[in-house]
This record gives C-alpha cells, sequence and structure tokens, in this order.
C-alpha cells in the first residue's frame, strides 16, 4: 500500500514483493529475518494490500495468525499504527466471547496464540481462511506435536510463517514447517530423514 510504502525500509518492500510473489504462485513461504527486523510490519502491508485487492473485488477477506500469547499486543499495535484500515481483532478472553468472535468476523484479521488455538481447533479448524500466519513458527518444529497437528488441519489458501529460527536443533524442524506451508513437498518425514 502506498502509506506503507514510504515507511518500509528496501529489504522490507524486498521481503513483502517476494511474499506477496509466493502467494500469487500458490505457494508457502517462510520468512526468517532476525528479531526486530519487522516482519510483522511486512506482514502487515501485504495484509493491507491483499484486503484491498478482495475490496475491489467486492469479496470478503479473512486471516489467522497464530503467535505466542505475550505478542498479540504487537500485532495490535502495529497494525493500528501502520494499517488503520485493516480490521484486527484478537480471538481472546472465554470460549464463549472466542466463538461469538469468531461467529461474527468474515472480514478481517483475527490474532490468537497456540494455546487457544488448540482449545478452539475443532472452531478454527471449519472455518475457511484466505491467510494462515504463523509467528515464532518454530513453535511448530516438532511434527508429532499436537499443536502442530492443529495448525495443519486449518483450512488456508495461503500459508505463511515467521521465523528468526526456522532450524532449531535439527533438520526436521524445518520439515515440520515446510510441512505446515506446502503440505507434501518435501514428501512425509521418513522420506525427508
Amino acid at each position: 500500500p502506498p502509506e506503507l510504502a514510504a515507511i518500509l525500509r528496501a529489504y522490507q518492500r524486498d521481503g513483502v514483493r517476494f511474499l506477496a510473489d509466493r502467494c500469487l504462485c500458490g505457494a508457502g513461504a517462510i520468512l526468517a529475518d532476525d528479531m526486530g527486523l519487522g516482519k510483522t510490519l511486512q506482514i502487515i502491508a501485504l495484509l493491507s494490500a491483499w484486503q484491498r485487492r478482495a475490496k475491489a473485488r467486492s469479496k470478503s477477506f479473512t486471516a489467522l495468525v497464530v503467535c505466542p500469547a505475550s505478542v498479540i499486543g504487537v500485532w495490535l499495535q502495529q497494525s493500528q499504527q501502520f494499517s488503520p484500515e485493516l480490521p484486527v481483532q484478537a480471538l481472546r478472553g472465554n470460549r464463549h466471547h472466542r466463538e461469538a468472535v469468531l461467529a461474527e468476523n468474515d472480514n478481517g484479521v483475527l490474532v490468537t496464540n497456540y494455546g487457544l488455538l488448540r482449545q478452539d481447533i475443532d472452531l478454527l479448524a471449519a472455518k475457511p481462511f484466505d491467510f494462515v500466519i504463523l509467528d515464532e513458527a518454530q513453535n511448530i518444529k516438532n511434527p508429532a506435536a499436537q499443536v502442530t497437528q492443529a495448525v495443519k488441519s486449518l483450512q488456508a489458501k495461503q500459508r505463511l510463517a515467521l521465523t528468526g529460527t526456522p532450524l532449531e536443533n535439527q533438520l526436521s524442524d524445518l520439515w515440520s514447517i515446510m510441512d505446515f506451508l506446502n503440505p507434501g513437498f518435501f514428501g512425509d518425514l521418513d522420506h525427508f530423514n
């Protein structure tokens, strides 16, 4: 979006273009960058552009951001600061409140945390999203973990992952994230190993 083009640094504009290109090709992508270099802002720019594109076509736009609980406030603050026209809402509170927010939201971005995702997977897996974005995607590095299985059951046209550490301990960490982004691309884990 023009109002963000002036704010983004050159490498961030390159990152947004890279992500947009991957999405236009129907491929998931990892934005792996050090902490503090603007991964959140790059995703906000991408989502803002996609929302405008959907609006111009008279279509709705839905996205789900899954992040650590401590980062939800950052998503809300940065989206309000840099792209106030992008509707972003936290999916938190008690189960009844989360159900109501999910039922009412048919246009905009929902932000939840990995713990609530596991609790609400019955609701979230039933809802198709245009985007599912994993912030701190290393949270799904263990392919057998409940949170990984929950994330992989989400319906999304586009899947993106943000992380400073796509590979923490072993190569299967990267496989697990890539299997969410582009299911089957690297084969199953045994084949990959």
